[in-house]
């Protein structure tokens, strides 16, 4: 978890760095119709896909293929005693010998997808920057671009997540103590998990809409600004 809490510190500096620039170049190129509340409500969106890009980069990177160290032993039980591994696997469905090897290389391909997508984000929301300041760049160019790049918040996550439940589903421990779980019908650790995150997922989609059409506003009012 470590990384995902580096990752909002350097999310956080990386876009109030990015809002001050912007900022402070609109303001010397606008200098008395200079319009403080309109040009922060348009920075602010881009602040969050930077932060975001940020956030999943460090989430992606925060998953490693052996979700517990205990899973080895566990595995290691079953590969010593097959016939209890059998049977174990026979009553619960549970994969016992998941492909550590397979899941390794998923986990890091993860990890360069991660890369890729915070750069990507992270230069869309400096060309919206760079739009705003010279405005040479069509207003609807520039809010089509603000809306691609939260898409590209949306399916960033979205993969984040899916690599989590993967490495989840492979995890001996989390599978046999969801089995046990549904079987006194109380939720498991992976639903919990897999519920807290897309909650905060849902909550990250709601605040870029609301974004979305503050941002609309304001920048209709500053396309049509008098400099």
């Amino acid at each position: 978890m470590g990384s995902i809490f580096i990752a909002i510190i350097i999310g956080s500096i990386v876009g109030l760095c990015f809002v001050l620039v912007v900022r402070n170049r609109i303001q010397e190129i606008e200098n008395a119709s200079f319009e403080k509340k309109i040009v922060e409500r348009l920075l602010v969106i881009s602040q969050l896909h930077i932060m975001y890009a940020c956030i999943i980069y460090g989430y992606i990177c925060s998953i490693t293929p052996e979700l517990m160290p205990e899973d080895q032993t566990v595995r290691s039980f079953f590969q010593d005693h097959e016939l209890i591994g059998g049977i174990v696997e026979e009553l619960t469905g549970a994969n016992l010998n998941p492909d550590i090897d397979a899941i390794h290389d998923r986990v890091q391909m993860g990890k360069t997808y991660g890369l890729i997508f915070m750069i990507i984000l992270i230069i869309l929301a400096s060309i919206e920057g760079i739009g705003l300041v010279n405005r040479r760049i069509n207003r609807w160019v520039i809010e089509a671009i603000a809306i691609g790049t939260s898409i590209g918040c949306y399916f960033s996550f979205q993969y984040a997540l899916d690599l989590q439940k993967e490495i989840m589903n492979n995890s001996v421990i989390l599978q046999l103590t969801d089995i046990t779980a549904g079987f006194l019908g109380v939720g498991g650790f992976s639903s919990m998990f897999t519920n807290m995150f897309e909650f905060a997922f849902w909550i990250i989609l709601l605040a870029l809409f609301i974004n979305h059409l503050l941002y609309h506003r304001a920048l209709n009012k500053y396309y049509t600004s008098n400099r």
